[in-house]
């Protein structure tokens, strides 16, 4: 289709990944950012957004780059492969980034161009705390970051995470696993501050 396609033959898709890693982009106002490598050894940028922590899907990729200068790391060794098992990193994560926001932290998230691995983690991240399902968390994340765009595997474990979360039919049929407690017990915390800064926090000059 002619209309998917620059003058110079170059897909619109290609331009748009591309004009994409020289992002970041902000998911939730003044908390969750998400973007690719590029950003994430953007010191400049990570000092005016104030970035404290950072979650790093493509560690094999990319370093740690801003470790020595205090900022917090969670570093995972994804690939954006449909063979891999994203869903094993969601509660630990999860953890991560509810621990940065109690602290009043503001956490970056990235793979190698924000796209896939890393949109999937901040999907998952609202799937838990917001009690969302997979298409309105994608729906936000691609409102934020156009780019943003999970592998086909991402996407069944998405979908998978928000059914086990969710649906009373699945839970009535599985056991508790240990872990739900300290979930439910990091949703109800951010509930609790979300609910104390609508009455305490005064508006940004």
């Amino acid at each position: 289709n002619d209309e998917d396609f620059d003058f110079r033959g170059t897909s619109r898709k290609e331009y748009e990944n591309e004009f994409y890693k020289r992002v970041c982009s902000e998911i939730i106002d003044g908390y969750l950012y998400l973007g690719g490598d590029l950003v994430a050894k953007d010191a400049e940028v990570f000092e005016n957004i104030g970035i404290t922590h950072v979650i790093n899907c493509a560690a094999d990729y990319s370093d740690d780059y801003h470790k020595d200068k205090g900022v917090i790391y969670k570093s995972y060794h994804l690939k954006d492969h449909v063979a891999e098992d994203i869903a094993c990193c969601f509660y630990d994560a999860i953890k991560f980034m509810s621990d940065c926001r109690s602290q009043g932290g503001k956490l970056y998230v990235h793979c190698v161009q924000g796209i896939s691995r890393s949109a999937t983690i901040c999907i998952a991240y609202m799937i838990l705390t917001e009690g969302i399902t997979y298409n309105e968390g994608h729906k936000r994340v691609k409102d934020r970051r156009a780019c943003a765009n999970p592998n086909l595997k991402f996407i069944q474990q998405l979908m998978w995470f928000e059914k086990r979360l969710q649906d009373q039919n699945f839970l009535s049929l599985t056991t508790v696993n240990p872990r739900i407690f300290n979930l439910m017990a990091i949703k109800t915390t951010i509930l609790r501050e979300s609910s104390a800064c609508l009455l305490y926090t005064s508006p940004s000059p």
